[in-house]
């Protein structure tokens, strides 16, 4: 009778341990709503919202390709370069900031596949979301000869510093803009050198506008 009490105790504890490696490569929690504002078109307002699944972006996340949602919590998340593969949310908490000062949030549209990124604040719009654009590259956008997928911004506050001949929200070198909507919070698009020839919104070097 130990003995079999010995078995289903490491059974169990083989299943606890799969479970906790799964949630935690995931890092999806469904606990704690969190509010963000989002656009209504109908009402032309924004309007809040809650989501309860979600990823959260701090310094012990492990970045990988972005699709689905995104909270970021913690004041200076350093996180290089991100890419997004699909249509990402990101929720910058008030507070919060999410540094991208590598290589930039790539959100890029090639042949018949077009990625999309969509940033909310919340209500006090004090989250921050830096980006710099690598030489060649936007800020947010696309990468060098890449056009822009679609970026939407609903609030917090917007840094994307564009690399040389890059846009800073938009496409990269030879790119087109793709589709970038700004439905509200705070945005600057400051030029890195003397050299930047691409637009702050829209089309990189030789690119078209979108």
């Amino acid at each position: 009778r130990n003995a079999m009490m010995k078995k289903i105790l490491r059974s169990l504890g083989v299943v606890a341990a799969v479970c906790y490696v799964f949630i935690g490569a995931t890092n999806v929690l469904a606990a704690e709503p969190i509010a963000y504002l989002d656009w209504n078109p109908e009402t032309r307002q924004l309007e809040e919202r809650t989501v309860t699944e979600y990823t959260v972006i701090d310094e012990n996340w492990t970045p990988t390709e972005l699709n689905g949602w995104y909270v970021v919590d913690g004041e200076e998340v350093d996180k290089g370069g991100l890419s997004v593969n699909g249509e990402a949310h990101i929720i910058l908490k008030d507070g919060s900031g999410l540094y991208l000062h590598t290589a930039g949030l790539h959100v890029g549209a090639s042949g018949s596949t077009t990625n999309a990124v969509t940033i909310y604040g919340q209500q006090e719009g004090t989250g921050v979301l830096s980006a710099w654009g690598a030489s060649g590259c936007a800020a947010i956008g696309g990468q060098s000869y890449e056009d822009c997928g679609r970026v939407t911004i609903n609030g917090g506050r917007v840094i994307a510093e564009r690399g040389s001949s890059a846009s800073g929200i938009g496409g990269g070198r030879e790119g087109d803009g793709g589709t970038v909507t700004i439905n509200g919070g705070t945005l600057d698009v400051p030029q890195s050198s003397s050299y930047s020839l691409g637009a702050g919104i829209g089309g990189g070097r030789n690119g078209g506008a979108g």
